[in-house]
C-alpha cells in the first residue's frame, strides 16, 4: 500500500449520472408529481448519493478513505423520453 500521509490536498469533482428507461407516460407523471406508492425516486436517490459522499468504504471495500471540504449534491432530472 502507498504511503499517503504527506499528500498535498486537490480540488476534486466526481459527476454521476443515470438513466431511468419506462414504458409508461404515467410512470413518469408519477415521478414528477412524486406520487409513486413505494416513496420519492428524488428523495431515494438524494439518499443514496449522501450515503456515497459520506461513507465510500461501505460500499465499495477498494476505497481509500479521505476527508471532504466540501459537498453538494444535486439530484433532478433534464429530459423524459418515452422508450
Amino acid at each position: 500500500m502507498v504511503d499517503i500521509t504527506f499528500k498535498s490536498n486537490s480540488l476534486r469533482r466526481a459527476v454521476a449520472i443515470a438513466t431511468l428507461t419506462v414504458s409508461k407516460q404515467e410512470t413518469i407523471d408519477a415521478i414528477n408529481n412524486r406520487a409513486i406508492p413505494k416513496g420519492d425516486v428524488f428523495e431515494f436517490s438524494r439518499a443514496a448519493g449522501l450515503l456515497a459522499i459520506k461513507k465510500p468504504a461501505m460500499l465499495s471495500p477498494t476505497v481509500i478513505p479521505y476527508r471532504w471540504s466540501m459537498r453538494q449534491l444535486t439530484i433532478g432530472y433534464t429530459d423524459w423520453i418515452l422508450l
